[in-house]
């Protein structure tokens, strides 16, 4: 080979190269669609309209976004079109994440390892948990212990509740995310009273607005929420999940 080929090789292997480096950086940047289903458990742990409202929103979001109702178990206490269980108590909710179907319980899920576990909890918190209505609280430790035993891909717990934060530091589960509607010393605040009732809750409304977006990266997501949640500080914590590369309404199919 002369030396002008030479050159002219030298040449195309650099352009190589670096046309593959822009893809690498293309492909980082970008998020990645999951593979497999989404499975979603829904909970409405009081009966107030705003936590029944919320959750009710949250499953009509899953449904147009592609995920049947047979993937989808809707929980609220006053009961509603397409709810599954009127109800449950933390020890319950636990047995429908790991797929424990019973009489009582027939409706639970059954995700694949390749597929993705959503699972929004609106209701009233504190320090301790969310409040079911039945004794006890549905604590981080309770739904890490549900979500190590559940098969999935990628797990995310949204929690809409005062002091929701504990969930996004004491949450430990792999390949997971929580996204909670306050810092753990934190109010979570209601939105668009009616007759003296609110209808919904800051950060529920402001989640529903990009749930769905497909190809909105997780850490993208939480930042449009921030910026439309005013009163209180939205938390994102995760582990063994990539925010800037896994995207949520693209796995919500």
């Amino acid at each position: 080979m002369g030396r002008a080929g030479a050159v002219l090789l030298t040449a195309a292997v650099a352009a190589a190269v670096a046309s593959a480096a822009v893809a690498a950086v293309a492909t980082a940047g970008a998020a990645a669609p999951p593979s497999g289903r989404a499975w979603a458990l829904v909970v409405a742990a009081s009966p107030e309209a705003r936590h029944q409202n919320d959750a009710e929103a949250q499953a009509r979001l899953l449904r147009r976004a592609g995920a049947p109702n047979s993937r989808i178990v809707l929980v609220l206490p006053r009961g509603g079109a397409s709810v599954d269980h009127r109800g449950l108590a933390p020890a319950d909710v636990t047995a429908v994440l790991t797929g424990r179907a019973s009489r009582l319980l027939p409706a639970v899920l059954r995700p694949s390892p390749a597929d993705t576990v959503y699972v929004y909890v609106a209701g009233h918190g504190d320090r301790d948990g969310v409040a079911t209505g039945y004794p006890g609280r549905l604590t981080p430790e309770l739904l890490s212990a549900a979500l190590a035993r559940t098969p999935h891909a990628a797990a995310v717990v949204a929690v809409e509740a005062c002091n929701a934060g504990i969930f996004a530091e004491r949450l430990r589960a792999p390949r997971s995310a929580v996204l909670a509607a306050a810092h753990a010393d934190q109010f979570a605040y209601a939105v668009d009273e009616r007759a003296g009732v609110w209808q919904g809750d800051e950060f529920s409304r402001a989640l529903a607005g990009v749930l769905t977006r497909r190809g909105l990266p997780l850490a993208r997501l939480v930042a449009e929420v921030r910026s439309r949640v005013r009163r209180s500080t939205v938390q994102l914590a995760t582990r063994g999940l990539d925010a800037r590369s896994f995207s949520l309404g693209s796995a919500l199919r």
